[in-house]
Parts: C-alpha cells; structure tokens; sequence
C-alpha cells in the first residue's frame, strides 16, 4: 500500500502531525487534549455571559408583573369606590 504524502494537514507550528509520520490518516489523529482545553476553556466564559442575560430578564419580567399588579389593586379600588357611593 502506497504511503500518502500530505495527507494530514500541518500542525499550527509546521511540524508534520505524528499520523503523518506514523503512516496513519488524519482520522485517526485528533488534538484532543487541545479542544477539550478549549471546550473546557469555554463553559465559564459562557455561564458569565448567562449570568447577567437571564438576571436581567427576570428582572424585566418581574418589574412587569409588578406594575400589572398595581394598575389592577388601582382598578379594584375604583370599583369598590363606585360600588360604594351607589349603594350610599
């Protein structure tokens, strides 16, 4: 079996990758320790960004719900101060 030249890209410094020197396909070698640095790297800069993003919302949300309730207590006393000077 002929031995492919080129087929695993080169690494980020130059150095051929060691499936390339192997004889191997490049499917075979992966930098995984590399891109789970990188995943890993990316969880806590992710959970800072929610952090804020779903604060926010729910203060939004509450805000919001807050007001609604204080325009219906407003809605409920006039009501009852109508109710009131037709029954006196």
């Amino acid at each position: 079996m002929a031995r492919v030249e080129n087929a695993c890209p080169r690494s980020d410094r130059g150095e051929p990758r060691s499936a390339l020197l192997a004889g191997d396909y490049c499917a075979d070698e992966r930098d995984w320790p590399e891109t789970l640095v990188v995943l890993g790297l990316s969880i806590p800069v992710s959970l800072v960004g929610t952090a804020p993003v779903t604060a926010g919302s729910v203060s939004r949300r509450m805000s919001g719900h807050a007001q609604a309730m204080r325009e219906l207590d407003r809605m409920a006393e006039r009501r009852e101060k109508k109710s009131e000077q037709s029954q006196g």
